[in-house]
């Protein structure tokens, strides 16, 4: 990754909350940050990231998933290293691609 490049990275179920503030029960769903690295090193906690939105795929009845988008005010945000499933690199108009071999598995 290097600056400006555009990634989803994917996080784990709880630390997605925690990272979005939710608390309660909520189904566990995938969730992917979209956005541009800032600094890719940041500190040795994570890169920073200009976020777009996060996106939140959750499951639903037969094997079916809704899609739900967080936006924030604040965008420029550091991802720590131990929330983090995986990363991709994404072109301008492309969905990230779900990292897990089998959809019916959440973490």
């Amino acid at each position: 990754m290097k600056p400006g490049d555009r990634v989803a990275i994917w996080l784990y179920d709880r630390e997605a909350k925690l990272f979005l503030g939710l608390t309660g029960e909520r189904p566990t769903s995938r969730f992917a940050v979209i956005g541009k690295i800032v600094d890719p090193a940041g500190s040795p906690i994570g890169p920073w990231v200009e976020i777009e939105h996060v996106e939140e795929r959750r499951p639903e009845a037969e094997g079916k998933t809704k899609k739900v988008l967080w936006k924030f005010k604040q965008t420029t945000c550091l991802i720590r290293w131990d929330y983090m499933i995986s990363g991709q690199l994404l072109a301008e108009a492309e969905e990230p691609e779900d990292p897990r071999p089998h959809p019916g598995q959440y973490l």
